[in-house]
């Protein structure tokens, strides 16, 4: 099972175990694992497990409404990271919030390269098989909204898929299943919605990774 899937599990359930995305291992021993607040749940009531957008979509916007963390959200364990991927070689890395009140580690960020993608870089030339790809990723504070980098590269074919929790988030009122993942190509130029599949039982946006730019989780 995946490592967000056994967390998002704990939520529902009141108990895990948990491997690692990144390969560092299971939680240590004591560790606890509590329901979700009430209000974060109480956005679910009445509403379906998931909402698909059409991947026709090309609505672009120049300012969406980005979702901010709730005041009782932690902070992230860290806001610039980086990683490392090798061309021709599956892997999966996680960013994950400080533990909260209850103890909880939840994770915020995972994104997932299948072996068979294909990572060209800023200058347009595919990575050669066996090449090392170091990936960056610089989180906002306040919004959910993150930068992936090398400015520029995109995966040529089969992207890496994004997952993005709302968990902690402030809908405003709005319901989840409106949520999109939004991308901007640079600051100077418009935002647009991605196809997302919004998970309303386990607070996830997931869309695929195409394009190293900015991204948000928006209305």
């Amino acid at each position: 099972m995946r490592p967000w899937k056994q967390i998002s599990a704990a939520v529902a359930l009141g108990s895990f175990v948990l491997a690692c995305a990144d390969g560092t291992g299971p939680v240590p021993a004591g560790d606890s694992v509590v329901r979700a607040p009430a209000g974060a749940m109480s956005a679910l009531k009445g509403r379906s497990r998931t909402t698909t957008l059409d991947s026709s979509a090309t609505i672009t916007a120049t300012a969406p409404t980005p979702l901010r963390f709730a005041a009782w959200a932690p902070p992230l364990e860290t806001y610039d990271t980086s990683f490392t991927v090798v061309q021709g070689r599956g892997s999966s890395d996680t960013l994950y919030f400080q533990r909260d009140a209850y103890g909880l580690r939840m994770p915020y960020l995972v994104i997932t390269v299948p072996s068979n993608a294909q990572f060209v870089d800023p200058s347009g030339n595919p990575v050669p098989r066996g090449s090392s790809v170091k990936l960056t990723v610089q989180a906002d504070s306040q919004f959910v909204q993150v930068n992936f980098g090398p400015h520029g590269s995109i995966f040529s074919k089969n992207p890496a898929v994004v997952e993005v929790s709302w968990f902690y988030t402030d809908l405003m009122g709005r319901p989840a299943s409106d949520l999109r993942l939004w991308y901007q190509p640079d600051a100077n130029t418009a935002w647009s919605p991605l196809a997302t599949q919004v998970d309303l039982q386990f607070y996830w946006a997931v869309s695929k990774l195409e394009h190293f730019s900015n991204y948000a989780v928006a209305y």
